[in-house]
């Protein structure tokens, strides 16, 4: 009787990614985004051209380029210090539990004394494995006390 030899399984390992980001690129995810007043075009193309920026880079590069440059970067509040109506969403809290020293992610369309005619948009969010989630697109620039 002849002995058969098992064969080996050829079923490959992979590894699913979910919500990560193995390039470590910024990306953007507008699933829990609310808007605040509406954009004027010049605004909306500002968006598009801030979301390239902040995304042409691998994110940890970024951080060391322009950590504390609000005017380019990503400002990061606590969220207790930035009390906003909506909050963070609730559908966001099923995917990522709140953690410890969870901060607010915002970013401008514009620096600081921005160009006449706008509202000194902002983005608002939290970043959660280099993907920023953005949560509110204040176009108005009122949803929260600016510090001036």
């Amino acid at each position: 009787m002849s002995s058969k030899k098992s064969i080996p399984s050829l079923t490959p390992k992979v590894k699913i990614c979910n919500y990560c980001n193995p390039q470590k690129f910024l990306k953007f995810n507008f699933t829990f985004a609310k808007e605040n007043g509406n954009p004027s075009s010049k605004d909306a193309i500002k968006l598009l051209e801030r979301l390239q920026f902040l995304s042409s880079k691998m994110y940890a590069v970024m951080i060391i380029e322009y950590q504390g440059d609000k005017k380019n970067f990503i400002e990061e509040i606590p969220i207790k210090k930035l009390n906003l109506k909506g909050g963070i969403p609730r559908e966001f809290r099923d995917i990522h539990p709140a953690e410890t020293n969870e901060k607010y992610a915002i970013f401008r369309l514009y620096p600081a004394g921005s160009p006449p005619g706008t509202a000194n948009p902002r983005i608002i969010g939290m970043i959660k494995n280099t993907i920023f989630y953005i949560f509110y697109i204040d176009w108005k620039g009122t949803l929260y006390k600016h510090g001036k």
